[in-house]
């Protein structure tokens, strides 16, 4: 099966190739792959029953609320989640004390709540690892680190820690 028919720019089209040793258990002649670009396309194309299965999509509650009730949803394990790549060269991102305040700022479980608890899990604590694994990993050692606040917005730690770096608040 591994012959392409015709390759665009929204879909890979592929034929049964009869030669192929497992021709005979294929029930099918061709597939179709489409490309659809962004979750909202493939949204839409769920509702419009124009898809036979996808493969990885992002879609809060409020979305699959409204998806035809025939439509399963699985939550494949990722072990990935949301997060900020700092810029460690970047004059304030590189700043040690400026990442950790704005961890200090992010409420992890509202944060959660917004993306859809079925898709994602909040990370004990933001260390780079898995919310699955962290407790494999670092039990043992998980006091040693800063929580950040799972479920707050910790302003006065950040401003404080912002001021310890010689950060100068205006307004």
């Amino acid at each position: 099966m591994n012959f392409i028919a015709n390759r665009g720019n929204q879909q890979i089209l592929l034929e049964k190739r009869d030669e192929h040793p497992d021709s005979d258990n294929i029930n099918f002649d061709k597939i179709a792959f489409r490309y659809l670009d962004g979750n909202t396309a493939v949204h839409n194309s769920i509702g419009a029953n124009e898809l036979d299965s996808v493969y990885s999509v992002f879609a809060p509650p409020n979305v699959v609320d409204d998806f035809p009730d025939h439509i399963q949803m699985e939550t494949i394990p990722g072990k990935t989640g949301y997060s900020l790549i700092p810029q460690h060269d970047h004059e304030h991102a590189g700043d040690r004390a400026v990442r950790q305040a704005i961890a200090h700022v992010l409420n992890r479980e509202a944060i959660v709540k917004n993306v859809g608890d079925t898709l994602k899990q909040v990370p004990p604590i933001p260390v780079g690892i898995a919310s699955d694994d962290q407790e494999r990993w670092i039990s043992e050692i998980s006091d040693s680190f800063d929580d950040y606040g799972v479920d707050t917005q910790q302003t006065d730690e950040a401003s404080q820690i912002l001021r310890d770096a010689d950060y100068e608040f205006l307004g």
